[in-house]
Formats: C-alpha cells, sequence, structure tokens
C-alpha cells in the first residue's frame, strides 16, 4: 500500500512538473511572438521613417556642408528670413560681410523642385560671407500642380528675390552691386542656367552643382530619386510632358550670353548622370565660358569632396 501511494505522489508530482514546463513553453514563446510583432512594427516605422528622410538627403543637397562648420563674425551683418513676397516660402537670408566687395552670390537650394529649403546651403553661405562676398540664401515656392506652382513660378522667385536684395542692399548700404553670381544645386542648378538661358537675370558668372540639364531623357525621367520614387513623379507635379523642351538647358542659348560658367559634377551620381553636364561641354568651341569640372569618386552629394568643392567655387568667383 505505501508503495501504491508513493508511485502515485511521484506521478502527481511529475505531472505538475510537466505542466509548469508546458505553461513556462507557451508563455516563453507568447512573449517571443509579442516582441516580434512589436519589433516588425518598430522597424517598419523606422523604414517609412528612413524612407522619408532618404528623398530629403537625396533631393536637398544636406551633405554638401556636413563637414564644414563657420561662424559669422560679430562684425558681419547677417538679416534671417527677409521676404521678397507674400508666400510664406518667399524669403531669403541675407549675409553682408564689414569687409565687403559690392559682389553678390545668390544661393539657389535643390531638391527636385517639390522639397527643400535654404538650410541646406547655410554653412557654405556663411563661408562666403567670410570670403568677403555679399550673400543672400533663398527660399522659393516648391511646385505643386493643385496650386499651379511651377518651375516658372521658381524662375520668378529667383529673379524677384535678387532685384529686392539689390534694391534693399543700396537703401542700407547707399551702394549699388558691382557684380551678381548665381550658384544653384541640383534642381537648384538647373534654375540658375535657366534664369540664364532665359536672360531673366543678367549674372556676371553662373556656377551649376549637379544640374539636372537633359529633362526630356527618357533615362532621367525613370530615374529613381530614391528606391520607390522617380522623376516622372517630379513631373506630374511640376510641369506638363509637353513642357520638357521649355525647361531643357540649351547649351547654344548658353554660349550666346558669353557669361563663364562653371560645371561640376560627381561622374558616380545615380540620381542626375553626368552626361547632363558633358553635353554642355562636349564639342563646344575652343572659346567657350562654360567649364565642367568633374569628380571621378562621388555621387549627387559629395560625400567625401565637398571641401575641394568649396575650394572650386570660391575660385572661380572673380573678385
Amino acid at each position: 500500500m505505501i508503495t501504491i501511494l508513493s508511485n502515485w505522489y511521484i506521478s502527481k508530482m511529475s505531472f505538475k512538473i510537466i505542466l509548469k514546463i508546458l505553461f513556462f513553453i507557451i508563455f516563453v514563446e507568447f512573449s517571443c511572438s509579442n516582441k516580434s510583432q512589436n519589433d516588425k512594427k518598430t522597424e517598419t516605422k523606422t523604414q517609412k521613417s528612413e524612407h522619408d528622410s532618404q528623398i530629403q538627403k537625396n533631393t536637398t543637397f544636406t551633405e554638401l556642408t556636413d563637414s564644414i562648420k563657420y561662424r559669422i563674425s560679430k562684425s558681419d551683418t547677417f538679416m534671417g528670413a527677409l521676404r521678397y513676397g507674400k508666400h510664406s516660402n518667399q524669403t531669403f537670408d541675407f549675409y553682408i560681410p564689414k569687409r565687403n566687395n559690392n559682389l553678390l552670390v545668390v544661393m539657389v537650394h535643390g531638391g527636385s523642385w517639390l522639397w527643400g529649403n535654404n538650410k541646406s546651403l547655410k554653412d557654405i553661405s556663411i563661408k562666403l560671407n567670410n570670403e568677403g562676398f555679399n550673400v543672400i540664401n533663398i527660399n522659393y515656392r516648391i511646385c505643386s500642380i493643385k496650386k499651379t506652382i511651377s518651375l516658372d513660378s521658381q524662375l520668378i522667385d529667383l529673379k524677384n528675390a535678387t532685384e529686392y536684395a539689390k534694391s534693399y542692399y543700396f537703401k542700407l548700404q547707399k551702394r549699388k552691386m558691382d557684380k551678381i553670381y548665381l550658384v544653384g544645386v541640383s534642381a537648384g542648378g538647373n534654375l540658375v542656367l535657366l534664369a540664364l538661358q532665359e536672360l531673366l537675370i543678367k549674372p556676371d558668372a553662373v556656377i551649376a552643382i549637379s544640374p539636372p540639364t537633359l529633362l526630356e531623357d527618357s533615362v532621367f525621367l525613370n530615374n529613381k530619386i530614391d528606391k520607390n520614387l522617380s522623376f516622372n513623379y517630379v513631373v506630374e507635379q511640376c510641369f506638363q510632358k509637353n513642357e520638357l523642351r521649355k525647361f531643357t538647358v540649351q547649351k547654344s542659348k548658353l554660349l550666346e550670353t558669353g557669361v563663364p560658367i562653371l560645371i561640376t559634377h560627381g561622374k558616380m551620381d545615380k540620381i542626375i548622370p553626368i552626361q547632363h553636364s558633358k553635353y554642355l561641354v562636349e564639342n563646344s568651341p575652343k572659346n567657350s565660358k562654360i567649364r565642367l569640372i568633374e569628380f571621378p569618386w562621388e555621387g549627387h552629394n559629395y560625400t567625401t569632396a565637398k571641401d575641394s568643392l568649396l575650394i572650386q567655387i570660391i575660385e572661380f568667383l572673380p573678385k
């Protein structure tokens, strides 16, 4: 009898142990499942955030001066967000150096005509200010088919910002600007070249960094701004496809102006192919004032050659 009870007690205890083990296994599996689902949700949110930031990173040229940090001298004048129009994006930052040479540099940011702002060119604006240039770093209206804002609107903004800066400077300094230089990055590079081409502004020199010029190029239109977005989407937002020729940069017109033009482009650029810049110098006459500097190992954002690019810009701008 004792033996039977002993065996029964042991069996009961074993059963309890087995149940505890089973409950523990179920609990662990359930916890892991929840953690996996939470991780997937977090990963999805992270991927979306990275996707959104990647679009901005690829299109606004924010990396141009990440390694270059400059401060405005206390003796210089800085005026932020001066309005040249009624729209919230029609503003510019004005840098006026005490060691002034009466030369105005107009900075035009990129962003596929759809994104971006002048913050991406803040540091380079400060550096040019430290070199003695007056600088306006402009914002402009971004493309929107619903609000009927196109590249035409942005070109008007570029012209109006420049004219307003000139008159504002005269009122402030009682002097006129001696020369005007346009500097545009990516989509901004396209805008400064078009402004010269259509004679909206009469600059003394133009610098276009990684500019899209061949807007009718099917390879360009199908090119990815990021893994989910191509320039065909940009076209739908900014203008109709039958307007592509209108906003294509024409080498013959640029040559006719006689204005010195510096183009820079990374050979590894997968967003705007370097052919867009090469086209402007290939088969040009020997006396052509269009110059191309290629950066062999750089993509669209000049991740390792920012300082070299800045040096090229400063050396090109005559004082």
